[in-house]
């Protein structure tokens, strides 16, 4: 059906709103890619999780099993993050919207035995906030006796969970730490072997894995595990949990079938969905990070193709996205490898190869500039005609744009193309106040 734009604003409007926020016709977005590695002192590197500012962390693998903790400010400029005294390794693992960042703080030394080579650490939990780092067994003021050994995750209400250690003990135990009170989350039976947790959200709901053998994942929430891994669709014997959102989604890998690897999964109210064993023959890989918008980002290869490569992707409703389509050519991209984490705004950061050479971490950045109707970078005279079009037919829009976003038009920023966004697509283009 076609609506034109002077005979029918209403059932327009209400179109150009479904398109935007539903999922089969959405255009597939472009990305602005940055090279962190570049911006950094650091010769190689990963990013590993992003905030609503643009602020990142990661880190850089070096030597002898070692690793350096990296943080790069909003404007992407790199830094090193501290160790704790006499430690020779850290790893920055997420940062929350206050600047605050969770990881650990390590003294990794190495043995040979033969051919083996036998590695030993002594990580301590801790935070940096404003580039100071704290051992936060330091801050423990109540709760389990355990030594705190990596913060996994830190929300914005400051809750942090990761894994520790009993006193004399190397088994893994996960933890939530809140107001200097440590809780020992438990385990999913007695013949567990370690647990660690992975996120928390907003809502204090905590998602991680459990091992006894095979690692399951699991939710913890008001004091409760749920074995994840126990559904019907789920016939194999691992499963992992990697990151929840505010809705209570969890993502991460699961062996679906016995004979199949792990697989990128969504569980939705405790029901696993596979979301990508349609694409491929014998998909292979994982869903890192979800944010409460629902976009997922992870990365898989495929084992029944030998020349398959790993690559990252992005899932939005209905669209399965490999990021490397979506970025500009030329700038010496071969493969984005891991995407390890997406915020509210879309913003992905990972790692991947350039130039041939892996270990260049990335930012893609949407393109989305406000009125930039057919998709040339600018905002003027030739977008007018391409907005009308999306107004009155979106689906005559995306079929002659097929890489534009239908949000670019909604210039009152009400979350969706309609009337009210002429008067304002007009000002702006006249010089005026522009979104």
């Amino acid at each position: 059906m076609t609506y034109r734009v002077n005979t029918n604003w209403m059932v327009a409007a209400c179109t150009a709103a479904l398109v935007l926020g539903g999922t089969s016709a959405r255009a597939q977005v472009r990305y602005r890619i940055i090279d962190l590695t570049e911006l950094a002192p650091v010769v190689q590197s990963e990013a590993t999780s992003i905030n609503e500012r643009g602020e990142i962390v990661g880190w850089e693998a070096l030597p002898d099993f070692q690793a350096q903790a990296v943080y790069w400010d909003a404007a992407h400029n790199g830094h090193l993050l501290e160790r704790l005294s006499g430690d020779n390794s850290n790893i920055a693992a997420t940062i929350n919207e206050s600047g605050v960042i969770s990881g650990t703080s390590d003294f990794v030394r190495i043995k040979h035995v033969g051919h083996q080579i036998r590695i030993f650490q002594d990580q301590k939990a801790s935070i940096w906030q404003d580039g100071v780092i704290t051992n936060l067994n330091t801050t423990v003021t109540g709760g389990a006796d355990l030594n705190l050994r990596v913060a996994e995750y830190i929300n914005d209400q400051g809750q942090i969970v990761g894994s520790a250690t009993p006193p004399g003990e190397t088994m893994r135990h996960g933890f939530l730490l809140e107001n200097g009170i440590v809780t020992d989350l438990g385990t999913l039976n007695t013949g567990q072997f370690a647990s660690v947790p992975t996120a928390i959200n907003g809502q204090g709901q905590i998602a991680g894995y459990a091992s006894f053998g095979q690692d399951k994942a699991f939710l913890w929430e008001s004091g409760v595990l749920t074995n994840l891994h126990e559904h019907p669709l789920i016939t194999g014997v691992t499963s992992r949990a990697y990151d929840i959102n505010n809705a209570g989604q969890i993502v991460g890998e699961a062996q679906f079938h016995i004979s199949q690897p792990e697989s990128p999964v969504l569980w939705q109210n405790g029901e696993p969905v596979n979301l990508v064993g349609h694409r491929f023959g014998r998909p292979q890989g994982v869903a890192s990070a979800i944010n409460d918008r629902g976009q997922i980002i992870g990365w898989v290869n495929d084992l029944d193709n030998l020349n398959d490569e790993t690559r990252g992707f992005l899932i939005d409703g209905e669209e399965f996205i490999e990021l490397i389509d979506h970025i500009p050519a030329g700038q010496g991209w071969n493969q984005l490898i891991l995407a390890w984490d997406i915020n509210e705004k879309g913003w992905i950061v990972g790692g991947g190869r350039r130039f041939g050479q892996v270990g260049h971490a990335f930012l893609l950045i949407p393109i989305d500039t406000p009125g930039d109707m057919n998709c040339d970078g600018v905002f003027n005279g030739g977008d007018i005609d391409p907005f009308f079009l999306a107004l009155g037919d979106p689906a005559a829009y995306l079929a002659t744009f097929p890489e534009c976003r239908i949000a670019n038009g909604d210039m009152n920023g009400d979350g969706a193309l309609n009337g009210g966004d002429i008067d304002p697509f007009f000002a702006c283009l006249g010089g005026g106040v522009c979104p």
